[in-house]
């Protein structure tokens, strides 16, 4: 098995969207996300093209996607970012069967 976590390129971000948009209520409650509050999926698309669009140092988040064996399996998200100091980090399994494995 190979593990590989790199920068998340524009065109796999749908994984993210999809991700909150399939998730179930009782999921999202746990990570403390409101679904009504949740952007359309174009609107996120259209968030996407902007953060991607903008110098790194500028971003207002950063996104890590973690594949094994070359397979999405999950991504990190950053926020309340300070460029070079600091960073919130989200880790978020996308698989609902490989969740809570240690």
């Amino acid at each position: 098995m190979g593990l590989d976590v790199r920068e998340m390129r524009l065109d796999e971000t749908p994984l993210v969207i999809d991700y909150f948009h399939s998730s179930t209520p009782e999921h999202l409650e746990m990570l403390g996300v409101d679904p009504t509050r949740l952007p359309s999926r174009e609107a996120w698309a259209t968030i996407f093209n902007t953060l991607y669009g903008a110098e790194i140092e500028e971003r207002r988040g950063f996104f890590l996607i973690w594949l094994m064996d070359g397979d999405p399996i999950g991504f990190s998200s950053c926020d309340k970012i300070v460029f070079g100091a600091q960073a919130n980090m989200h880790l978020h399994v996308t698989k609902p069967a490989e969740r809570k494995r240690g």
